[in-house]
């Protein structure tokens, strides 16, 4: 509901987010709101990364490499 109210572009979330897990906010999150750009941040692997489009996200970035990428996503988005 907040990304439609703030009328955002791209939602960044931390796959390790406390209490429910970002992985589960994410798939929430993309049956709420189908046309936005999701990033998931966490650790990097073939693995994760299939999991994290399976689920909704639109790419994981590893941490590391965060900030360069939410930047390159928020180009494509706009």
């Amino acid at each position: 509901r907040l990304v439609r109210l703030l009328e955002a572009s791209l939602a960044v979330l931390d796959a390790g987010l406390p209490g429910e897990s970002g992985w589960l906010t994410c798939a929430k999150l993309r049956e709420e709101w189908p046309q936005g750009r999701i990033v998931l941040l966490g650790q990097d692997g073939v693995r994760r990364r299939r999991m994290a489009v399976f689920i909704g996200a639109d790419v994981l970035v590893p941490r590391e490499q965060a900030v360069p990428a939410a930047v390159a996503e928020q180009a494509r988005a706009a």
